[in-house]
């Protein structure tokens, strides 16, 4: 009996052997597929933010110039809104891609994510994101027709927060920016 035991005991020694080693390759495997799933997200995130700066650069600027303008007729009751807004080229809102946090929080292991800075850093800009989003809902319930200027100090307003928000988001793209190509070093 004792033999027979010994005898099972030598013959499981190399099954187990063989799922220890089994399950070691497929957690090396794991992670060198989030390691590729993870340069490739970084380079996504680098070229997102190449055109977010370009684009969310020209938005800023173009409202900045529009809100000079602005101020020109603020007090101008024979100019309407609408008219203001057309003499100024239009407002321009900027369109912001965001996939990335979407593709980082999809990575099995965060752990692997060594720069938290870089997600923390994308997450405040989502936050900021939603701000100009609902912002931008707010100029599609101004008067264009009305000559007052409450509508008028309206826009305003609402350019500003488009401007400080657009300089805050442009901030963290370039933060995100300095933190990719630190990565891909």
């Amino acid at each position: 009996m004792k033999e027979r035991l010994k005898n099972i005991f030598y013959e499981m020694i190399p099954v187990i052997l063989g799922m220890l080693i089994a399950l070691w390759t497929e957690n090396i495997r794991e992670d060198f597929d989030d390691q590729e799933k993870l340069d490739e997200i970084i380079k996504l995130v680098g070229n997102e933010t190449t055109e977010n700066i370009s684009e969310l650069g020209k938005s800023t600027e173009h409202n900045r110039m529009a809100k000079d303008s602005l101020k020109k007729y603020l007090t101008n009751s024979e100019i309407p809104l609408g008219e203001i807004i057309r003499k100024t080229n239009g407002l321009h809102v900027p369109f912001i891609r965001s996939y990335t946090p979407t593709l980082l929080y999809g990575l099995s292991n965060k752990d692997k994510i060594a720069n938290w800075e870089l997600i923390s850093t994308i997450s405040e800009n989502q936050e900021a994101i939603q701000i100009v989003k609902s912002r931008v809902t707010d100029i599609t319930n101004l008067d264009f027709i009305s000559k007052d200027k409450s509508e008028k100090q309206k826009l305003d307003i609402i350019l500003s927060d488009l401007i400080i928000n657009g300089n805050g988001i442009l901030s963290n793209l370039s933060k995100i920016d300095s933190l990719v190509k630190n990565i891909k070093k």
